[in-house]
This record gives C-alpha cells, structure tokens and sequence, in this order.
C-alpha cells in the first residue's frame, strides 16, 4: 500500500530542514525509492540560498548516513537528485514563493506534507498565528491550486486539547468559538493589545502553542472542501529510536532540552506534582512512519479526512517516574565530558518547596555573584555573571514550559492510527513500524541520553545496547559506605523470615525419601537407625548454611571498599537484571555464573544486594570447611557446602538432593557453578551434571511446577588469581587453601595491584519447564534450545524489591493449564541434564563480553615476535570488528582505539616488554616463561568466538599441507600461503570431524560439528572462503585472496593447541609396552616432554606446555579408546594400541594439523633430541 502510492509520486514538504522534517526527507528517500520529485520550501537564509541549505542539508546532515552506508556514494546521489529546493517562507504572502515556482508546484506535485511551525512555546501570539494558523491555510490555499491533489498532511500536537482531561479522541472536538471570528479578530487586533488580551484568550491552553494548533485544525476542516486531509497528532516528540540510526536527533527542544539541562548539571529539579503521571513521549522514528502511513492511507481517492493520533500513554505509558529512574543513574555513572556540576535531577512535589528551592538554587547564587562581578570582579567575572543570568532564565523557562505537562496527565486515544497499522502487510509493518507497543522504555530513553551525547554534544560515547551494563557506584562519599551498607536491601529478603534456612535440615529429614534412604543404610550396615540418623544429622551440620543480615551489611560495607582497590568498575547488565528479576516473580530461580576466581562467589551476593535482589544460596565446596574464618563467612552469608564427591554415598546423596530441592521449595535463590570448579585457563570447561540433575529432577518429579536457570557470564580484565592459575597450569601442585594465604594475599593485591574492569552479564533465563517440552519436540534433543523471548512484554516493569514472589503467596493459585511432562527414563534424564548443561554454556558464550586485555593479548600471542605499537593499535580495531561481526560484544570504553590499547598494555605490563617501539611478551630467561601462559589465559577469553572458524582452517591445512609454504622464509610472521589449494569438501568435513572429537573438552561446543554447513557458508560470506564445483561435481574448498590474513590469524590462534595434542600423543610411549601411571604422573611427564622440546627450540609455542590442554587431551586419548584405567586406577593403552605403529599412525595424523614451521631440519632435530631422551616414537619421524 505505501510504496505504491508514493510511486512516481511528486510530494511538497515545509519545515523540511526541521528535525522531523529531515527524518521524512530520508525515510521517503530510503524506504520509497520509486517516489518521484520531493520539493522542498526551504527559507533564504542571511549568507545563503535555498540551494545552498539544500546542498549543504544533503552533504553535511548525518540524518542521510544510512542512505550512503546502504547506496552507497552513487546511490545515494541518484536519490538525492530527486530532492530540489523551492524558495519561500510560510510566514509570507503566497508562501513568498515567485509565480515561476508556484507553477511548477501546482503542475506536478500532488501530496502535501505540512511540517513547518514555531514551536517556541512562548512565541507572541501575533507570531504564533502567522506561522502556525496562517502558514498552513497558505499551503493548503497553494494546494487546492494543484492540478492533482492526493493527500494534504497537516502536523499538528497531541496537545490542541490539552484544556480537556481523560481520554482525547482522535476527533475535532467543538471549540467555545467561531474559528473563523476568532481568526479574524487575531488579524485585526493590535499585536500589543492582543499581547495583553493572550491570557484571557488562552483560557485552559498552556501557551500560543497549542491555542494555534487548536485554531488552525478547525479552519482546515472548514476550508477543506474536498481535498483528502490528513491530521496527525504527535505527542511528545524525542530522539529516533531505531532510524535512521538509533538516538538520531540534531535539536533541542521539547524533552531533550530536560534531559540535556539535567545531564550537564544546570536542572537539578522540576515541580512534580505526581511524578506518577505518565508523561506521553514518542520516537522521532515512530512519527515519522505514522505520517507516511496515515498520509498513504487517504491517498485512495476517497476525499477523506483522517485524525490519528500518535502517542503512548494508552498502549506502553511511561511515567515521569521511570524516566528518572532510567536517565539519572545513566547521566550520573557516565556524564558528559562537560558538565556544570554533578548531574542531578529529582522531582519536587510542593509548589512552596519548589519555589524556595530555585529561589535558593538559582537566584540567590546569580544575584550574588554578579553583585560582586559588577563591584569587585573582572571583566572576565562580569561575563561569567551574564551568562549565570542567562542560564538561570533559560532554566527557569524550561521548568515553566513542562510545568504544564508534567503536572497533567491525558489519555490519547489511538484507534484510528492502529486502523491503519492492521491494512498494512507484515512487510510494510517491518519497514513503517510504529507499533508503540514494541518500545522498549529503558532501552529507548538510553538510545535518547546517547544520541543527546553524540549528535548535540558531539561527544564519543558507547550505544547502549552494546553496553547495557551499569557500572556499580563505588563512590568515597564521607560515610557513604556505612550509610548505603546500612540502608540498602531493607525488606528484600523476607522470604528469609517467612522461609528461614535454618528450618531446611528439620524438613530434609521429615521427607519420605530421606528416611527411606536412612532405613536402607541402617539395614544395609547392620547397625541401629538411630545411629544413621545421627549421621544424617552430622551431614546436614556440616552442609547447611543461613542468612545473617549483620554479616551481610558488614561484608558489603568491606567489599565494597576492597573492590574499590582491586577494580576501576563493576559493570553489570541491567536489562538482564531485570530480566532476572521478572523471572523470580514466577517461579525460583537457579543462578548459574561462570566461574574463573573465587570473587566470583560474592560478587554475586554483592551485586544482588546492591540491586535489591533476594540473596542466593550459594552451593560451595567443603574444602572451604578448612578455613575457619571463610567458612564462618560463607555460611551466614548463604553459602552451604557439599562435598567434591559423593562416591557412594547413598544417604549423603539423598540428603543433599532433597537439601538443594527444599531451599528452592522455599523460594530461596540458588547458585551453583555449572563447571564446578574454577577454570585456571579462562575458558568454559566442560560442564558437571550433577546440580543441573538436582534442578531437573525437582520438576520432573512434580515437587516444583517450574525452575528458571539464569546464566550469568563474568570477564575480567585481569583475574585476582592469575599467578596462581599459571602455576598450576605449569604442573605446580596446587597450594591448599588457608585462611591466612587468603588475607595476606588480598592485602598484598590491595595495596600494589589493579585489576582493571568487570562486566557481569545475564542472559535470557531458560524457563525448565518450558525447556523439557521443548526438547521433547526436538528431533536432535541435545540441540541447545534457543529460549523466544516475547518481544511485547515489558521488562520495564518495576518490581517492589520487598514484595515475596507470586508463587509464595498464600493467595496465589498455582499454576493452572500448565501441559504435563512427559515421563521420562534414566537415559532420557542424563541425555536431558547433559543438554540443559550445554545450553548454559551456549548462554555464557553468547553473553560473554570480551575484555579489552583479550583482544591485546590474543594480538600479542598471535604477533609473538613482536609487533609495533601503531600496527598493534591497527591490528586491535581490526579484530575488534571481527569479533562483533561475530556477535560478540568488545567492553565498551570511552576512549580512542590508542588509549584503549595502552590501558590494556598497562594490565598486562608484567609480562609483555616494549624496546624501540616493538610490543612482545617477555620471554627472555627460563623463569619468564610462564609469561606466555599467563597472556595466554586472557586469549582464551574468546576462542569461543573463532574456534569453529579455527577448526576449518586447521581441516583445510591438514588437506593442502603438501601445497602449503610460507609466503616469506624470511618473515615467517606474515604466515602460510594456502590460496592456490583446493581441497575435497566431503575430505574436509572428514577431518573436521576429527577435529571436533578431540577439542571436545578443549573447546567446548555440542554443536561444533552438527553446524559444519553454517560455519562453512558463513566463511564464504565473509570472503574467507570460497566453494565451487569441480569438473567430477563434487564440491572443493579454497581459501580466497582477501581472506589469507584471517586465515592465518585462525590458524595461529590454534596451533598451540594442536601441539599439546600431538606432544600428549608422543609422550604415550612412555607406556610401551605394558605400562601404567596414575594420570598426575602421566601430565607430569608429558609437560617434562614439552618443555624440553620448547627449550631446545623444536616447540614454538611455550602455553602447548600447559597442564589444562594436557589433560583435556588425556579426557580424549580416553575417550576415544587409546588410552584405559586398569584396576589400580592407573591409565595404561589400551590392547589395540600397545603395537607402537598404531600410535605412530595416530600421531602423524594430528600432526597433519600442525602449523608448518620454517626449516628443513626440524623433523630431524626432533629425532634427535627424542632418541637422547628415549622417546621412541619421535625417534621414528
């Protein structure tokens, strides 16, 4: 309907160079391409023509950026070409167009789009009427002149009934007077009388405004005749929110001239009445594709006339209220560069306290400083003074202008706008959206304070849906610590009072399966029942923990200040708060972080706190039972403890099963760590499947209705415990945990370390019972299920921190209609926890933001001899945009690409050494070794983001390896030379197969393998690849020209784990013919095995060294039947593979992976250096 009615159409726009205006001019341009001629009635300025704004409105404004990002130069030009400049001023006689023109326009336009008015509030009213009244009868006088006449569209306010309350219709409503009379009494008074005479005149109408927008839509109706018209009725207009970018405006007025005093300082307040009002807001966007709509709509020929009023209060309302709430924390974390004071912004209700606070705000501090500039100061103080007076008046008309409209609150009606929006087709609904209740408040008010920031501040500033996170105020206010630790989370944790953890043992051991399971032991043991219970009674004294409100303020008020020291922000996602949050209304909810430092464990607890969430019971292992201060900590913070493993432990398993199924029975948020231990190399580990088991088995067996597990993912730019996961990862034991190592460290790390930023993240909660159905439904059921979240549904919501969950209601039904699960056996239930387990994984890996020390340290691993610190800086924004052309997000900071890497070089200053500008990490003597590993834990961070790429790339060398060469001898860092190659698809996917199997727990990934089609389209898309039919029909693979760089860049962020593969393979030897080693002494001897090759320079990379690789290929030589544990529980090889050319086999195949190193003689020296050693199988090559 719209295209087409705007094709070859020839359309008329005023107020064109208007904020509104241009955003029509580009959407016509952009979303109508087959429009004909859009003239444009543009005013002469004082040094330049009608063409000249129209050249420089089309070269200069940004509101056209999409358009050329899109066409292109050419495109956008040919577009542009369809834009021409009319001369003339609504304010004048004939609109002062010259007859020549006037012609043009009455022979080929045939739509009207009126934009043009005064929205000065307090413009005389002689002004109002000229512009406002009399400019539009002069178009519409020049349009009933029109050869053809399709549609006139006249922009008018939501507001010209704003002297009426309740509900506006989209309607004309009768006026007290003749619109005619009036209009000519207007004309024949004298402007200073009429002046006078305005107040009267108004009568209900805040300003000359509204009154003139009220006269002119009765005079248009009843000088209309024929002619389709269109009134459209916006209410209050603010920054686009999606096009043609989002945040787009370039004007202040209306509410950006609000939010922008408030956020540079100078509005600290506003009366308010009840802030609780709504105050009707709508996108720039939304307007603009309700106008083109509505203006197709009447193009049908019919005459019509059409009121639509476009505004929110009936479909999303947002009050003044939540628009505080949204905007201020914004403005104060993250305000302008320039600012007049701190940010602040509060809503008064009391007229009286309102006026004495201005008077003392504003008033008095003017007055008295420019008595004193005037008597005593400078001259440069007496132009400070005139300037404070003027700020002062500025913001005091600000305040009087939303007086008015904040303290009033309407109902527009919006049924004949949603009329229009059920004709249109679901493409057109895409293309001209202004469904309003899609918006997003939090988000849109965001999109607002940025495109303030951006395109009025001119500011460099982060859009907020790429960084949705909030840093947490760590402020130094005088007592602020003690005052927000004693004062926050007030009345969040009742569900403690009416739950308390201390009534969980007595309920655990009321229940029938756990005295099932105590008459089992008792009659399997042959001892009295009372003796096991008194054991179950010792297991639940050892597990169960509490919430001990004192400890929690106490430890807030210290964290605080401890994270104050360690960290420069904690930044946390606040749509998934409140995502969260909306989920524990529902239903209890599981959290389930992912785990790389013990901070993890309260951070969670901090930040919950912080935001007013109830606390969550946190699953801890019992080794911290071994420090007593720890221990006494986490146990009345919330914490309970269960052992590392129950080996056969039927009654503690029982124990523990219905403890963790009660504490969530109870409405008591649990957290456990799905990777069950911390992860020393900084990537997801394999997933545990025992507490997922816990969780599932609750709702399957109809104990709980529903479950809502919340991933939460947590980077770090640097890692408290870095030195110590490095050591480990070298093969140094573990040092055990104690009370005071743990003090002595922090206090060490608080004085002399900093840890940059962390950013916590949440993503979309799985809904269990949902998430069961759904697998049913699945015909691969470990497909992670990708939970749909409603885009209609208001998150936005605010929730009373203090209110219990529904589902704890006494006068809460429960869920009726739910569908019942299918039952289901042992195999399905494993097969269900182990899918739900990767699905958390999936959800860390989406969500995961990735540090800016990863992105420098994978660049210095990949560049490890060395790079100069401007092609390190190139080489970051390139691998910037490659990540979130990925879907992943880069943590946003708000400084340039040079200030971002040296930021991040500082972190990472203790093992990376900068000589005559050369960037390298220090690996100069035996001890700076570990260096490589230590870098290596902040690579890691993101091999999600590229390892499926990787496994291609290292599928595709294994294949063109014979062809392989190094583009250089000489410069080996410029990498391999693979383009001329073409490989055998079906042969590629063999090896990628393979490649899968062994990076099972390396990389973890369920559907690595499945999505091989995916990942290889993707890659040809993104011109890294090429796939083409030979002469036979079968389908090859070649790397292209322009994608040999990331070709090489993927192929050089995997290698090192490749090695460690095939140095594990070698290493097997050791165990030829017949014997075994317990796996410690297995790793320990293939890292011997590493390390001498690295030293005698036959291994390139030092962190294919690393235990955390070793070992994960030790889980896979396992599981893929080399390597088996005899009945001492020792590993030995397996029969197939004591014969030495079967191991030989498999270690040429993995080493057909293997990035080729320059040097003929390396295989040589390998042999060599194997023989000295009696490792028999390199001996061999």
């Amino acid at each position: 309907m719209i295209v087409e009615r705007f094709r070859g159409k020839n359309v008329y726009i005023t107020g064109a160079t208007g904020f509104v205006g241009k955003i029509i001019v580009e959407k016509l341009l952009r979303s109508c391409p087959g429009i004909g001629d859009i003239y444009l009635l543009i005013r002469p300025g004082k040094k330049m023509g009608p063409e000249e704004r129209l050249k420089k409105l089309m070269t200069e404004s940004r509101v056209f950026d999409r358009i050329r990002r899109e066409q292109g130069d050419e495109g956008f030009e040919r577009l542009a070409e369809k834009v021409k400049a009319v001369s003339g001023d609504v304010g004048k006689d004939e609109l002062g167009m010259s007859p020549e023109d006037i012609e043009v326009v009455t022979e080929n336009v045939s739509v009207f789009i009126h934009s043009a008015a005064t929205i000065n509030f307090n413009e005389p009213m002689h002004v109002a009427v000229n512009l406002n009244t009399l400019g539009t009868l002069r178009v519409l006088s020049l349009a009933k002149r029109c050869r053809r006449l399709d549609a006139f569209t006249h922009i008018s306010t939501a507001y010209v009934n704003c002297n009426k309350k309740g509900t506006i219709e989209e309607k004309l409503y009768p006026l007290d007077y003749d619109p005619e009379d009036m209009l000519k009494k207007l004309l024949d008074t004298d402007p200073a009388e009429l002046e006078r005479m305005t107040p009267r005149l108004l009568d209900g109408y805040p300003n000359t405004y509204t009154f003139t927008k009220s006269l002119t839509e009765h005079l248009l109706w009843n000088r209309r005749h024929d002619i389709p018209l269109f009134v459209f009725r916006p209410s209050i207009i603010g920054a686009s929110y999606k096009e043609p970018s989002p945040g787009w405006l370039d004007a202040i007025s209306a509410a950006s001239s609000l939010y922008l005093t408030a956020g540079v300082g100078v509005m600290k307040f506003v009366l308010a009445r009840r802030p609780d009002r709504i105050g009707d807001q709508v996108p720039a966007d939304t307007v603009v594709n309700s106008v083109i709509a509505g203006t197709a709509d009447i193009m049908d020929g019919q005459n019509r006339f059409n009121v639509v009023q476009c505004g929110t209060s009936k479909n999303k309302p947002l009050t003044w209220a939540f628009v505080r709430k949204v905007i201020l924390p914004y403005i104060v974390r993250k305000p302008p560069r320039r600012v007049f004071s701190k940010p602040d912004f509060n809503f008064v209700t009391s007229d009286t306290l309102y006026h004495i606070m201005y008077f003392l705000q504003y008033r008095v501090p003017v007055v008295a400083f420019k008595a004193y500039a005037n008597t005593l100061g400078t001259e440069k103080q007496r132009k400070q003074a005139k300037t404070y007076e003027s700020l002062s008046r500025r913001v005091g008309m600000i305040a009087d202008n939303f007086e008015f409209f904040v303290n009033n609150e309407w109902i527009f009606d919006t049924a004949n706008t949603y009329a229009i929006w059920e004709k249109m087709s679901p493409q057109e609904q895409i293309e001209f959206n202004f469904d309003m209740r899609q918006i997003d408040w939090e988000e849109y008010l965001l999109t607002f304070v940025y495109g303030m920031k951006t395109h009025i501040l001119k500011e460099q500033t982060v859009y907020p849906l790429l960084d949705r996170s909030m840093p947490i105020a760590l402020r130094r206010d005088f007592m602020g610590d003690f005052w927000w630790a004693s004062t926050q989370s007030r009345g969040v944790n009742d569900v403690y009072k009416t739950h308390p953890p201390e009534m969980l043992p007595a309920l655990v051991l009321r229940v029938k399966r756990v005295r099932d399971a105590v008459m089992a032991e008792a009659e399997r043991d042959g001892v009295p029942v009372k003796q096991v219970e008194d054991r179950a009674r010792e297991i639940l004294e050892r597990m169960q923990g509490t919430i001990h409100m004192p400890v929690l303020r106490t430890q807030a008020y210290f964290f605080r200040k401890i994270y104050r020291h360690l960290y420069r922000a904690v930044c946390v996602d606040q749509l998934g708060l409140r995502r969260v949050k909306h989920a524990a209304k529902s239903a209890p909810i599981i959290i389930v972080p992912t785990h790389r430092s013990y901070i993890d464990f309260l951070l969670m607890s901090y930040i919950f706190f912080e935001h007013g969430l109830p606390l969550p019971r946190i699953a801890a292992g019992d080794d911290f039972l071994n420090m007593f201060f720890v221990r006494w900590l986490f146990r009345n913070s919330g914490a309970f403890f269960m052992r590392r493993s129950f080996a056969k432990d039927d009654l503690y398993r029982q124990i523990f099963s219905e403890y963790v199924q009660q504490v969530l029975h109870q409405g008591h948020p649990l957290e456990f760590f799905v990777e069950g231990t911390r992860s020393r190399s900084n990537k997801c580990l394999t997933p545990k499947l025992g507490m997922v088991g816990y969780a599932t088995d609750a709702v399957l067996s109809g104990d709980l209705e529903n479950v809502h597990i919340c991933p939460i993912s947590m980077s770090y730019q640097r890692i408290v415990e870095e030195e110590g996961h490095t050591r480990e990862l070298s093969g140094e034991a573990k040092t055990k945990p104690t009370t005071a190592a743990l003090i002595q460290a922090t206090f060490s790390k608080l004085i002399s370390l900093d840890l940059g930023r962390i950013s916590v993240q949440f993503a979309e909660p799985i809904s269990l019972r949902d998430y069961i159905a759904q697998q049913q439904r699945q015909e691969k059921r470990h497909l992670p299920y990708l939970s749909y979240r409603d885009p209609l549904r208001d998150y936005s919501s605010t929730v009373a921190p203090h209110d219990l969950p529904d589902y704890l209601l006494a006068s809460s039904d429960p869920a009726t209609g739910l569908p019942p699960l299918p039952p289901l056996d042992r195999d399905q239930r494993n097969e269900l926890n182990r899918s739900l387990a990767y699905r958390i994984i999936h959800s860390f890996h989406e969500e995961m933001m990735c540090m800016t020390t990863s992105v420098v340290a994978t660049l210095l691993m990949v560049y490890r001899n060395g790079i100069s610190r401007d092609t390190l800086v190139e080489k970051y924004a390139w691998l910037c945009k490659a990540i979130t052309a990925r879907g992943t997000r880069i943590d946003p900071v708000e400084t340039d690409d040079l200030q971002t890497v040296q930021d991040a070089l500082g972190l990472l200053s203790y093992a990376v050494v900068e000589h005559r500008n050369i960037v390298e990490i220090c690996m100069e003597r035996r001890e700076d070794f570990k260096n490589a590993l230590q870098v290596s834990l902040y690579r890691n961070a993101l091999m999600h983001v590229f390892q499926r790429e990787a496994c291609v790339v290292l599928s595709i060398l294994s294949l063109a390896r014979p062809h392989a060469r190094l583009r250089s001898p000489k410069r080996p860092d410029l990498g391999l030379d693979v383009t001329h190659a073409s490989v055998s698809k079906r042969a590629l996917l063999d090896r990628h197969a393979f490649l899968s199997e062994m990076f099972v727990h390396e990389f973890v990934d369920a559907l690595r393998d499945e999505e091989i089609e995916t990942t290889l389209n993707v890659m040809v898309a993104r011109g890294i690849l090429a796939m083409e039919a030979d002469e036979s029909g079968d389908m090859t693979v070649s790397v292209q020209e322009g994608g040999r760089d990331t070709f090489n860049f993927l192929l050089e962020l995997t290698a090192p784990f490749v090695d460690s593969y095939w140095v594990a393979i070698a290493s097997l030897s050791s165990l030829l013919p017949s014997r075994s080693l317990v796996e410690r002494l297995l790793c320990e001897r293939m890292q011997w095995f590493a390390e001498k090759l690295y030293t005698e320079q036959l291994l390139p990379f030092y962190e294919s060294c690393s235990k955390d690789s070793l070992r994960n290929a030790i889980l896979w030589l396992r599981a893929c039947g080399v390597l088996c544990v005899n009945e001492s529980s020792a590993l030995q090889l397996t029969p197939e593979y004591t014969e030495q050319e079967k191991l030989i086999a498999l270690m040429d195949h993995t080493a057909l992976f293997r990035k080729p190193t320059a040097g003929s003689d390396k295989h040589s020296a390998v042999a060599a250096l194997a023989t000295r050693l009696g490792v028999p199988l390199l001996s061999r090559l």
